[in-house]
């Protein structure tokens, strides 16, 4: 069975289908848990922007217990989606977004800047279908910030 060896040349911790299962479940938990409650409560956007984003930061804190680079930006991740819940913050809704789609671009690039083998990211399934929901996510953003902005005028 393949582990997970992100950047480091160190002894895997999580192997690439638990990473992948869990990072699953979490995101599947969120959407079913709380979709009509993020929609209230959450000023980074709708609930699939909220649950790729947890899909996303999930996968890069297991990640990071082998690379602390990888921590860094799931934690960055799960980071802004905590802000967006807090009520208080709600005037920062557009640095919030913001700072989550400059988060999720940084890990995009950085994935392919670190992996120069095309022969590599082509076998790399956790990567792809991690970096492909981080795409949906930045297309919502976008998506959604072209809809607020309309309706204000």
């Amino acid at each position: 069975m393949p582990v997970v060896q992100a950047h480091g040349d160190n002894d895997a911790t999580v192997s690439n289908p638990m990473v992948l299962f869990v990072s699953i479940i979490s995101s599947v938990f969120a959407w079913s848990a709380g979709s009509e409650w993020l929609t209230k409560n959450s000023s980074i956007g709708s609930p699939l922007v909220f649950c790729l984003a947890v899909f996303s930061g999930t996968v890069h804190i297991l990640l990071g217990l082998d690379d602390l680079v990888l921590m860094v930006g799931g934690v960055g991740v799960i980071g802004m989606l905590i802000a967006s819940l807090i009520p208080t913050l709600k005037r920062f809704e557009s640095q919030l977004k913001l700072g989550l789609g400059l988060v999720v671009s940084t890990m995009i690039i950085g994935y392919f800047v670190t992996n120069h083998d095309l022969h590599y990211i082509s076998e790399d399934y956790l990567g792809i279908i991690t970096k492909f929901a981080e795409l949906g996510l930045l297309q919502q953003l976008l998506t959604n910030a072209d809809i607020h902005e309309s309706r204000m005028t």
